[in-house]
């Protein structure tokens, strides 16, 4: 996978990934810090972005922002970077993902940086994912540890009637019933080739992108557990800031209902609904679909 291009920021403490080379449509994505952001995982979820937001006919550019700082330098490498960041790309509109807050994006004078809407859309994603498989009374749910919005999910769920519970993803074959779906997204690839194997008879639903490893899609179809695509299932705090509240949710709905009717399929169906957008606005398909 190879992004269009990746610019230094601040003497090389941090990084952008632009995924698109289509400078006249909004960059969209997620800014992270750590001791050290992985080029490729960045890459990924530039890609994903990308995806995402074509799979509801969004046209944008995904981005993904690095930023390596800790310590007693943190405060200023992470203002230098974004500042830079800003010079250079100020329209972009960017969501903090692990090691950043709000403050830190405001503070650079990036707008459109309201958590509660961007919880609001993925929990809405998530639900409606949900409830467009299966009658919540009598369907079981469960929710992994560390998903994000997880415990927001599990009550808007269990208030339609599902039955919820908390449960880490099993390291080996269950001896009960496996429930009808799982709630992920704790991390990048969170399901694998090895753990998927014990959610047979599951749909696997993320609140997070790149939660679901390339071998472990593979694996399911086999396997029989239902993969939706987590970077459509995750995409509304994307939209902050590009659509309203109600395009939002019309534009998720349009998208997912092809998702669904393909069932075990769904995964590539939101892969090519993204694929049709970008070559109907006359953007080069990137190389690679967004899973790591």
């Amino acid at each position: 996978m190879r992004p269009v291009e990746i610019t230094s920021l601040y003497d090389g403490a941090g990084f952008v990934v632009v995924d698109l080379d289509a400078p006249s449509v909004p960059m969209v994505g997620v800014a992270r810090c750590a001791r050290k952001v992985l080029r490729d995982g960045a890459t990924n979820l530039a890609r994903a972005a990308t995806y995402g937001l074509a799979a509801i006919g969004v046209d944008a550019t995904g981005c993904s922002v690095g930023i390596d700082a800790e310590g007693d330098a943190r405060d200023d490498t992470v203002s230098g970077a974004l500042a830079a960041l800003f010079a250079l790309r100020p329209d972009a509109v960017l969501s903090p993902g692990k090691g950043l807050t709000t403050d830190d994006l405001a503070n650079a004078g990036f707008g459109w940086l309201d958590t509660t809407e961007r919880d609001e859309r993925l929990v809405h994603g998530v639900v409606t994912a949900v409830t467009g498989m299966f009658d919540l009374a009598g369907t079981t749910i469960a929710v992994e540890p560390g998903a994000p919005c997880g415990d927001v999910v599990a009550a808007r769920l269990a208030e339609a009637g599902a039955t919820v519970l908390t449960a880490a993803i099993p390291s080996g074959r269950p001896d009960t019933p496996p429930p009808d779906v799982w709630i992920v997204g704790s991390r990048n690839a969170v399901i694998d080739h090895h753990n998927v194997a014990f959610l047979s008879g599951s749909a696997i639903v993320a609140s997070a992108p790149l939660a679901v490893s390339t071998r472990a899609l593979a694996v399911a179809n086999r396997e029989g557990a239902r993969v939706l695509p987590d970077f459509v299932t995750s995409v509304g705090p994307l939209t902050v800031g590009i659509l309203d509240r109600g395009s939002f949710e019309d534009a998720f709905a349009a998208a997912m209902a092809p998702v669904l009717e393909a069932g075990d399929r769904g995964y590539l169906a939101a892969c090519e609904l993204a694929e049709a957008h970008l070559d109907d606005h006359r953007h080069p398909l990137p190389f690679g679909r967004p899973m790591p």
